[in-house]
């Protein structure tokens, strides 16, 4: 095949593919208003939530579905239309366009992962929590380690340690240290949330000693997830990157290079806090006036620790410090209507997998 001829192939296929992908939008959400509202990889993620799996194994599924009839028609010994032939390799081509439209996506706050470290410490903060409430109303009636013991065995309902939350008595949320992991979330993330210090630990990944000079991985912010602006900012942090891998490559030390590092760089990070703390944390940051990436991130702990113990982390005595009052008869905060929803939902925004609404009572 002469060169003009395999280069007036190659862009007649690639017009039929730019028609199918930019011509189909109404197909995946037909009651859109206009253009931009629709999620053109929303059938990706409803796939993903049918299989349980990522929008990129569910796009990985229909992509070989593909290949493998492309693959029958080149065994088989049959004769095939060409428009047959189009159709297929249009389709392939169209789905491995997808793939990386889907990792694109996926630069976001979907790839920050949290998880609570040791869940039978919840409950045992709560076990705790009760049994200190009543031993500062019962004490008289301990009069040895076998009447202590039966105190602290003692029964309780969700609704009894609901209500010691709500004592203005911290103290009785202080004795159990609940540990969580988040990993993926920006360097930037970290430098607010350490900003608590009181009864709070933490560990993180370590820039002295870590080299990331071939593992560099970035947040992009969520108000440039939409945005031409993305490319540029990820070029940026990638330019900032290629120099911090210079420098090490002449011998620089770790930590000297991680001054080039960009506060997108993904991070993981190890808090140790009391549950009294974890609340402190969650209703400062979860608050409207962190970033994006901030408020994400302390929802999905809120999310865990409200499944884990829901009378103990209740939207009574936790959520965004933002969307409280103080009431006029009671001398701590009383949320008023931030509600954990608890369902995972794919027809949500990139940012809120999990979505955190707030409802009129």
């Amino acid at each position: 095949m002469k060169i003009d001829v395999f280069n007036k192939v190659v862009k007649e296929q690639l017009l039929v593919c730019e028609h199918l992908l930019t011509g189909k939008g109404h197909e995946y959400a037909p009651d859109a208003v206009d253009e931009s509202t629709i999620d053109r990889l929303a059938h990706f993620k409803k796939a993903a939530a049918i299989i349980d799996g990522t929008p990129k194994e569910a796009l990985l599924g229909m992509l070989t579905k593909h290949l493998v009839s492309i693959s029958d028609m080149c065994t088989d010994g049959r004769s095939y239309s060409l428009d047959r032939w189009t159709e297929k390799i249009t389709d392939s081509i169209n789905y491995l366009y997808c793939s990386s439209l889907v990792e694109e996506e996926a630069n976001g706050m979907d790839k920050i992962k949290v998880a609570v470290l040791n869940p039978t410490a919840i409950s045992e903060a709560e076990k705790m929590m009760v049994c200190a409430a009543r031993l500062t109303q019962r004490g008289h009636t301990v009069k040895d380690l076998s009447d202590f013991l039966a105190l602290y065995d003692k029964e309780y309902t969700e609704k009894t340690a609901k209500a010691m939350t709500q004592l203005p008595h911290p103290t009785i949320q202080k004795f159990a240290v609940i540990n969580a992991v988040i990993v993926g979330a920006s360097r930037r993330f970290l430098a607010q949330i350490t900003r608590h210090q009181n009864e709070v630990k933490f560990m993180s990944a370590s820039l002295q000693y870590s080299d990331y000079s071939n593992e560099a991985d970035f947040v992009v912010p969520y108000e440039l997830l939409d945005s031409q602006m993305r490319f540029s900012y990820l070029s940026q942090c990638q330019d900032a990157m290629r120099k911090y891998k210079l420098l090490i490559e002449y011998g620089v030390d770790n930590d000297s290079a991680g001054y080039l590092a960009p506060q997108g760089l993904r991070n993981v990070l190890i808090i140790s806090a009391t549950p009294y703390q974890w609340k402190h944390m969650i209703s400062q940051r979860t608050c409207r006036r962190n970033t994006a990436e901030t408020r994400y991130v302390m929802l999905r702990l809120w999310e865990e620790l409200y499944e884990l113990a829901p009378a103990l982390f209740s939207p009574e005595t936790t959520g965004p410090f933002c969307m409280k009052v103080s009431a006029l008869k009671a001398r701590w905060p009383v949320a008023l209507r931030w509600r954990p929803t608890l369902r995972r939902t794919i027809f949500s925004s990139v940012i809120f997998r999990s979505v955190w609404r707030c409802e009129n009572e």
